[in-house]
């Protein structure tokens, strides 16, 4: 059965902020889970949150993306840096955040790829479907055998806004035991 252990957490209770840091991630269990509860400052509808690993380059990443909305379904392949998914911004619905779970397999081998999945759903008011009410699954890979995960780094697409107050980061490890 696994074990999910609390390592560390980031709650904005003082206003908003730039970016979201976990740093000095201990190498002594199998997985990585962040839970994240977010809404990006920007007037817009919605915002892309971003992810860096081990450096904060936010550099192109090999990704694949499915989203629906209710109506339609989508997707891409390709490379982008490090998007986890879209999600609510200020000019949403008043005071609803964005559920995001990401998991990270084997973050500490050096044998092997490690394997990303996130799911993210961002939602309105306004009855679905609607531009923006989706949800978003994304597959990443961290295709280096040669280093372990021991940061991750969030913040809102290229700098362009904050992470609103109240947007919360929980970082769990994750043992098969």
């Amino acid at each position: 059965m696994a074990t999910y252990t609390l390592i560390a957490s980031s709650i904005a209770t003082s206003g908003a902020v730039a970016s979201v840091s976990f740093t000095g991630i201990p190498q002594t269990y199998t997985d990585l889970a962040v839970l994240a509860s977010w809404r990006a400052s920007s007037a817009g509808g919605d915002n892309q949150l971003q992810m860096s690993i081990n450096d904060t380059s936010y550099a192109n990443r090999p990704n694949v993306y499915l989203q629906a909305d209710g109506a339609t379904t989508g997707g891409s392949k390709g490379n982008a840096a490090w998007i986890v998914g879209g999600g609510n911004a200020n000019g949403s619905t008043a005071d609803v955040f964005t559920p995001t779970l990401i998991y990270i397999n084997s973050y500490s081998s050096t044998d092997k790829y490690k394997p990303i999945l996130i799911d993210s759903f961002m939602s309105q008011a306004a009855a679905p479907p609607s531009a923006y009410s989706y949800t978003e699954a994304v597959a990443q890979n961290y295709e280096n055998t040669s280093t372990t995960i021991s940061s991750l780094y969030f913040r809102i697409t290229n700098g362009t806004s904050n992470l609103m107050q109240y947007t919360s980061f929980y970082l769990y490890g994750i043992s098969n035991s």
